[in-house]
């Protein structure tokens, strides 16, 4: 019995290297991950976008109002607000489609062509013309306080739309 050895066990089963199944599960892990990084990143962007677009359009009522304590010609005064406010909109939809088609057009045209991609068209045709007309004619009437408010809750509507989300 004194000439009997201990007994040499094997080496503990090493976690290192992986096995093929646990590189396939590591790699699924990895881009799930970047996936979800990726989602979130995109709904962090929308959020702050659609933020700095509401805080634009609320910037320029804000000016418009200050601008009309100011005494300026009623008439300019519409028509830089319509120019602020579509400005904003164009701004958004490239931002959103990166698509400058529809960017390059008139106010008027810039809104009739939303009109016409809409399941329902938010801007009406009056409106519309009413924005011609600040626009070309010399002495033209300036919006009355309800068409400048529907034009603005009207852009503030279609900006949601296009951002997702409600605010």
């Amino acid at each position: 019995m004194n000439e009997l050895k201990d007994i040499h066990l094997p080496d503990p089963v090493s976690w290192w290297p992986l096995a093929p199944g646990w590189w396939l599960v590591a790699v699924i892990v990895a881009v799930f991950v970047l996936f979800a990084v990726r989602q979130l990143l995109k709904i962090a962007n929308k959020k702050k976008l659609k933020r700095s677009a509401l805080t634009e359009l609320e910037r320029c009522a804000d000016e418009h109002r200050s601008r009309s304590e100011l005494g300026l010609n009623p008439s300019d005064n519409d028509q830089l607000f319509i120019l602020q406010l579509v400005t904003i909109m164009r701004r958004c939809l490239l931002t959103v489609h990166s698509d400058s088609r529809l960017t390059s057009q008139s106010a008027s045209q810039f809104l009739s062509a939303l009109n016409h991609q809409a399941t329902k068209p938010l801007f009406d045709e009056a409106l519309i013309a009413r924005i011609d007309e600040l626009a070309y004619q010399k002495q033209p009437q300036p919006l009355s306080d309800d068409e400048r408010l529907k034009f603005q809750n009207n852009a503030r509507l279609w900006m949601l739309k296009q951002l997702g989300g409600k605010s």
